[in-house]
């Protein structure tokens, strides 16, 4: 399963609404183009993302922004704090492959 996540991986918060869009849908069409299938999920780099964000995710057609972790030395306890914050926040994780 292939999702979005910009073209070319800058920050976007605080960009405006159409240079979000661009990077965001841009990602979204090409991978479309290239594998048959548009995704549905997007990732903002570096976790990163505001309202304008949100809302470009959901013009561009996406569903949801999500989270992704590499795993690193301190991925375990990374993980713990992430799955305290969903918690906290009232959400449930998911796997990917039921979206």
């Amino acid at each position: 399963m292939i999702e979005a996540h910009t073209i070319t991986h800058t920050k976007l918060s605080g960009l405006s609404y159409d240079a979000q869009r661009r990077e965001i849908c841009g990602s979204a069409d090409r991978l479309g183009e290239l594998y048959g299938r548009r995704p549905v999920l997007f990732r903002p780099p570096f976790g990163e993302k505001d309202t304008t964000t949100l809302r470009a995710v959901r013009d561009c057609g996406m569903k949801a922004a999500i989270i992704l972790m590499h795993f690193r030395d301190q991925f375990v306890e990374d993980f713990i704090a992430a799955l305290q914050g969903i918690k906290r926040a009232g959400l449930t994780p998911a796997r990917l492959e039921d979206y």
